[in-house]
Formats: structure tokens, sequence, C-alpha cells
């Protein structure tokens, strides 16, 4: 799902086949992790936050990119609606292969947990 940016906003219109590749390849390592993919929902706002929605071993998981503080976290439901922070991390930038490295990073981390 692709969600707008905010009305006045001056930057670049945001590009959804640029979240798609983003996605496939989320999808992927999710993929190659023993987990399922329930959604990937992306925020065009001011930070370029998004959300990946998983389901494994643990129940309902999620992977988060705060786009706000610049923090990749992968996370397990606890209870519902309460979530622990398995793994995070700071990729290096904000560019797409940065972020795929530090998911890629969180992801195994969580794996051998």
């Amino acid at each position: 799902m692709w969600v707008g940016r905010q009305p006045g906003q001056k930057k670049k219109a945001p590009d959804p086949e640029t979240d798609e590749v983003l996605a496939s390849e989320l999808r992927s390592l999710a993929e190659t992790a023993g987990l399922k993919v329930d959604d990937f929902l992306v925020a065009h706002g001011n930070f370029g936050s998004w959300l990946m929605k998983l389901t494994g071993a643990n129940g309902n998981e999620r992977l988060i990119w705060d786009g706000k503080n610049k923090e990749l976290r992968y996370e397990t439901e606890i209870h519902t609606a309460n979530w622990e922070t398995c793994a995070s991390g700071n990729p290096e930038s904000t560019e797409r292969d940065a972020l795929i490295a530090c998911a890629k990073t969180l992801l195994v981390a969580a794996e051998d947990a």
C-alpha cells in the first residue's frame, strides 16, 4: 500500500516503483529467514517511514523503518498490541542498499536468537 505525502510539501513526489523494488527485496530477505510477509506499508510524509508486517514462528512480527530517528527495528508481538524489539540498527544511509543490508543483519540476528 502506498500513502501520499502531506499537502504543501516541497519534496519530490514519491516514486511507487522504488517502493515496490524495496518491498520485493525485503520480502525475499524475510522469506529466506522463514517469515511470511503479510503486508508492506509506506508513508511518504516528512520522514519516509515504512512497516512490513510478518508472521513467523513466534507469531506476529514486524520490520519497521523509523525515518525520523533513522532506525530500523525488528519486533515481535508479546501481547495483543504490545511489541518487544528483538533487534535494531542504524543503517549507514537511507539509501535502499544500506536499508537492505541492515534489514538482513537484523533478520539473521533474530533468526539466531
